[in-house]
């Protein structure tokens, strides 16, 4: 499965466009016609196969400027809850969904683990009760 990723900027110097692709991120520079100067990194939150990562020229103009199209192979071929691992570090101006490349069939499976294994953990109130809990045989993690 693939992720796609679009850079626009007003005005774009295509010939200032550099991207690099890592497993668990995308960067992005350019310069616009004036020399002013654009750059994002992403930290992405599920790792991508950078190897098999590509970008190519946006076919036509957008309203918000000219652009390019990341494509960005995912290492797991599952739905990703959302691009960037902090994604509130972006303005709603800077990173927003693309509509019209989302997959309607692609659903988000919740992970229900701890409701339905909800009466075999312990419930846990204060410290003493965690230190006795971490101190029983067998027990090698504790999930707070």
């Amino acid at each position: 499965e693939k992720v796609f990723v679009t850079f626009l900027v007003r005005d774009l110097d295509q010939d200032s466009v550099r991207l690099e692709f890592g497993a668990e991120h995308v960067r992005f520079a350019a310069s616009d016609h004036a020399s002013k100067e654009y750059a994002l990194e992403l930290q992405l939150d599920q790792d991508v196969e950078p190897h098999l990562c590509k970008w190519e020229w946006l076919q036509r103009k957008d309203r918000l400027g000219d652009g390019v199209v990341a494509t960005l192979t995912k290492v797991f071929p599952a739905a990703w809850p959302t691009l960037a691992v902090d994604q509130g570090l972006y303005p709603r101006q800077v990173i927003e969904r693309d509509w019209n490349r989302d997959d309607a069939a692609v659903t988000v499976e919740e992970d229900n683990f701890f409701e339905e294994h909800a009466e075999y953990l312990p419930r846990i109130h204060t410290k003493p009760e965690l230190l006795e809990e971490m101190s029983k045989e067998g027990v090698e993690a504790v999930v707070l």
